[in-house]
This record gives structure tokens, C-alpha cells and sequence, in this order.
């Protein structure tokens, strides 16, 4: 199997969207869920969707759903896997190579782990937002 380091660190990345992906892939940015686990009263639906409690799966896989959809029809990608754990194996074993194809579909899923992540922000942390498609 290929690493997932793959997915985040090659010539073309973006080095700043590389780093929230990784964050991500290692479980380690601070979702509601996580951060509920050492502060209990804090409310952890989700602030794009205000539904189920925000976690890595739920932010960048069932709640962006409809963002997925876009950029798997523009990248041509089939047989996508429907979870967030399942994705990263699968992309890091189908996206690897130098091909300007492999290339842009790691860019994609990096910008919009990254896209995703800072709109998620500014809904928190600003009460703004801007629509995600």
C-alpha cells in the first residue's frame, strides 16, 4: 500500500493546504468532537450543516457531500469510496505518480480539505460565511 504521505507532499503541493490535509489525515485538527472530549459543554454539531456532531468523517466526507460530488465529476473519478478513513488508502494507491492527471486530483482533494476546514472557521470564529458551492 501506498503511504498517504503521498497524497500531501510532492513537487506541485501547496504547502499550507498539504499541512491542514495532514492534520486531518492524522486525526489531529480540533474539531468539536475532539475538543468536547476535554471541554464537555461545548455544543458539537456541526457549524456547516448544524446537524450530527462535527468530526474529521462527518466535516469532510457526509457533510460535504455535495462538494465531493462536484469534484469527483470534474476529476472523472469513479468508485470513490464513502468514507473518509476508506478515501485516503484508496487515493493515496489510485493518485500516486507524477501524471499531470494524479497531480490535479491530490490538489483538488487538498484544496478542498483546506477550503472546507477554513469556511468551518469563519463560521465559528466570525459568524460569517460564504456558500461552499
Amino acid at each position: 500500500m501506498v503511504s498517504a504521505m503521498s497524497l500531501l507532499w510532492f513537487n506541485q503541493n501547496i504547502p499550507r493546504m498539504s499541512f491542514i490535509m495532514w492534520m486531518a489525515i492524522k486525526g489531529k485538527l480540533p474539531t468539536l468532537e475532539r475538543i468536547a472530549a476535554y471541554r464537555p459543554l461545548v455544543v458539537t454539531s456541526c457549524p456547516l450543516c448544524h446537524g450530527p456532531p462535527e468530526s474529521i468523517d462527518h466535516l469532510f466526507f457526509k457533510c460535504s457531500e455535495a462538494i465531493w460530488r462536484q469534484i469527483i465529476r470534474k476529476c472523472r473519478v469513479v468508485g470513490i469510496p464513502r468514507s473518509w478513513h476508506l478515501l485516503i488508502p484508496w487515493a493515496s494507491s489510485s493518485w500516486n505518480g507524477k501524471s499531470a492527471r494524479s497531480v490535479v486530483k491530490r490538489l483538488c482533494l487538498a484544496a478542498s480539505v483546506y477550503f472546507i476546514w477554513k469556511e468551518r472557521n469563519c463560521r465559528i470564529f466570525r459568524n460569517s460565511f460564504c456558500p461552499l458551492l
